[in-house]
């Protein structure tokens, strides 16, 4: 090989090993560490019934509630013989209440894979699995989770799919 295609060929090989050192150090490659993902603690309450808003369609809703006023406007407790504890009003003062709400003529079975929270945006991430459908009665099968932590954005995140994102 000729001295000048030489110094080309190295020249050329030393502008991509600069390049690759480049990304290496700024830190754009695919390999970038995801921020840190923490578990929220949450406590699921059962024993409510939904009496908000009934949409026209077989749907899913979504809610947080800050206050009793707002949370008691949404759902009832089923009766005092009920042996599930109730949310307690102090919840309120220092917890988040996140609803979810299969309403229609298909019945669910709703449980929580896991909460965690990655920068500012909570991921409730949870199951749906279907028990009847078609009925000639209209369920509304409430997921109910009382939970302390500070965030901007919620997803929730049905059987892996994304499904959900409000913006606070």
């Amino acid at each position: 090989m000729p001295t000048q295609e030489r110094e080309v060929a190295v020249k050329g090989m030393l502008c991509i090993l600069a390049f690759v050192i480049y990304l290496s150090l700024t830190g754009c490659s695919n390999n970038q560490a995801p921020e840190n993902e923490d578990t929220v603690s949450y406590t699921a309450y059962e024993g409510y019934s939904y009496k908000g808003p009934r949409p026209s369609s077989d749907t899913t809703l979504f809610f947080q509630t800050t206050d009793k006023i707002g949370f008691n406007s949404l759902f009832f407790f089923v009766s005092d013989h009920n042996p599930n504890p109730t949310i307690p009003p102090e919840h309120f003062a220092v917890k988040k209440v996140i609803s979810i709400v299969k309403y229609g003529n298909d019945y669910y079975d709703l449980k929580v894979k896991g909460i965690t929270l990655v920068g500012t945006v909570l991921k409730v991430d949870y199951t749906s699995t279907l028990q009847s459908e078609n009925m000639t009665w209209v369920a509304a099968i409430p997921l109910i989770l009382a939970l302390d932590a500070d965030y901007q954005k919620i997803q929730f995140v049905e059987n892996g799919k994304l499904v959900k994102e409000i913006l606070l």
